[in-house]
């Protein structure tokens, strides 16, 4: 059996540890302690939403949601009332099935459900899986006026030192009226 449920509601901190473990491993290689993804998991659970994709009661799956532009991400936008895909992320063993894009595409139509003129989310600036599931999905990259791609530099402590612990990201975003 196969469903998307919210962890808020009906699920466990081990279930969120469980998939967003996934970004210490290639290609980010992001040094989370648990200290850290505790934090993380308390901080969406109080500001916005965590959905899993749970297959025969093993959640493989997850997207994190949150309302508004975040703090730091200097994207303009002519309202506030748009979603962010804060995180999205699937279990190496369940890839290319067509989980990511179910999880994307669940979290767009919350954001239609509450309203939100728009849905955005920031990737690597070089290319993501979920940045082909974005432009897969009506997703597009976000340019200023001047045509220059709108980039953001991110530091995260990293668990392999072939990555810089400084990288960049781009932004993709949905109008969804």
């Amino acid at each position: 059996m196969e469903s998307i449920r919210n962890l808020k509601i009906y699920g466990s901190y081990n279930d969120f540890k469980n998939v967003f473990l996934e970004f210490r491993k290639k290609p980010y290689f992001e040094d989370w302690k648990d200290n850290d993804i505790e934090d993380e998991y308390n901080y969406l659970r109080k500001n916005g939403e965590i959905y899993v994709k749970e297959i025969n009661g093993k959640v493989v799956g997850l997207v994190t949601l949150l309302n508004g532009v975040q703090k730091g991400q200097e994207i303009f936008l002519p309202t506030n009332n748009v979603g962010y895909i804060s995180d999205i992320a699937v279990l190496e063993e369940f890839r290319r099935r067509g989980y990511g894009t179910e999880l994307m595409q669940f979290a767009v139509n919350e954001f239609v459900k509450n309203g939100n003129d728009y849905a955005y989310f920031r990737t690597l600036k070089n290319g993501s899986m979920s940045e082909s599931i974005g432009i897969k999905l009506g997703f597009k990259i976000m340019y200023r006026e001047n045509g220059e791609m709108i980039i953001q530099e991110c530091s995260f402590p990293r668990i392999n030192n072939c990555i810089p612990e400084k990288e960049e990201r781009k932004f993709l975003i949905k109008k969804l009226k």
